[in-house]
């Protein structure tokens, strides 16, 4: 359980599952239901993360570290498991003097429906998990596809029909 503070100041408390990554990505379409019916059991907002291993850069292995396993992408997964089925379509990250950062985020318009009423949750849910602020924003996917032209076949020229010769200007031979 994560203690939030609501916008009107009030505490709250919301539900964070870890579960196995394996299982997490084996299950996506349970996970809803899950989710579902943890929130009308408990009457606590719900969100299912998966359970990552994290390794540390100056860990005395001697095999080079997976990029899955870096701080930075184990703290990239969290912030999607929170927002699933919500898509990232964006990023930017600022950098402050103090060495925090804030990252805004930008969802998929369509998932507007229903994350709009949790952005605030997430935000602090994942403030807590991974120290870092994170504001989110709504907006339409640009799409940067050429569609390609249909070129009509070309009308061929006519052909122009040599003009006819009278017989009576034709010496007879």
């Amino acid at each position: 359980e994560v203690k939030i503070v609501g916008e009107d100041k009030k505490s709250y408390t919301a539900l964070v599952v870890y579960l196995p990554f394996v299982y997490v990505k084996n299950h996506k379409g349970l996970l809803a239901k899950l989710v579902n019916d943890i929130q009308s059991k408990k009457k606590l907002p719900t969100f299912i993360v998966a359970h990552r291993t994290l390794l540390n850069k100056k860990s005395a292995q001697k095999q080079k570290i997976p990029r899955n396993r870096t701080l930075t992408a184990v703290y990239d997964s969290i912030l999607e498991d929170l927002i699933s089925p919500g898509i990232i379509i964006g990023k930017r990250q600022r950098y402050h003097l103090d060495g925090s950062q804030h990252t805004k985020v930008f969802l998929n318009e369509e998932s507007r429906a229903f994350l709009e009423s949790k952005t605030h949750l997430i935000a602090q849910i994942y403030k807590q998990l991974t120290n870092r602020k994170v504001s989110f924003e709504f907006r339409h996917e640009t799409s940067y596809i050429r569609v390609p032209l249909i070129k009509a076949p070309r009308a061929k020229p006519l052909k122009r029909a040599a003009p006819k010769k009278d017989a009576a200007a034709v010496p007879a031979q």
